[in-house]
């Protein structure tokens, strides 16, 4: 059964005919759809080849050949994410805990060499012989 092709008769005039093979609309252009005949099948295999071998169609093909790996580390990086959640749940309070206490020794320890640092400021200006 061959389709109509769709076709722009002012760019083509009444040149706009049947396929011989089915195909479907990608972007703006036929792409086969099932079996190719015979006559076909080697000019379309070309066709191939060279998008293949030209700069966007390796970039393509890179991807297509790559498609695993990218579709594994996407669905690792869901994992990864939940697992950092689950540890951050376990942990983070702890954390959180550590970081007040050393924040408040920090601050204790500063109060305390200030006023050591007052004492001896403020005896040596009594001082009158130092």
């Amino acid at each position: 059964m061959s389709a109509e092709i769709e076709c722009n008769k002012a760019l083509h005039g009444n040149a706009c005919g049947k396929a011989d093979y089915k195909s479907k609309r990608l972007v703006a252009y036929c792409i086969p759809d099932g079996e190719l005949p015979d006559k076909i099948k080697e000019g379309y295999a070309l066709v191939l080849k060279n998008f293949k071998e030209s700069g966007v169609g390796a970039y393509f093909n890179d991807l297509y050949l790559s498609s695993d790996a990218i579709f594994t580390s996407m669905g690792m990086s869901i994992v990864w994410c939940f697992v950092y959640i689950g540890l951050m749940s376990m942990f983070a309070e702890k954390i959180a805990w550590c970081c007040v206490i050393l924040t408040q020794l920090g601050l204790i320890a500063g109060t305390v060499l200030l006023v050591m640092a007052r004492v001896d400021l403020v005896n040596d200006w009594n001082d009158p012989d130092a």
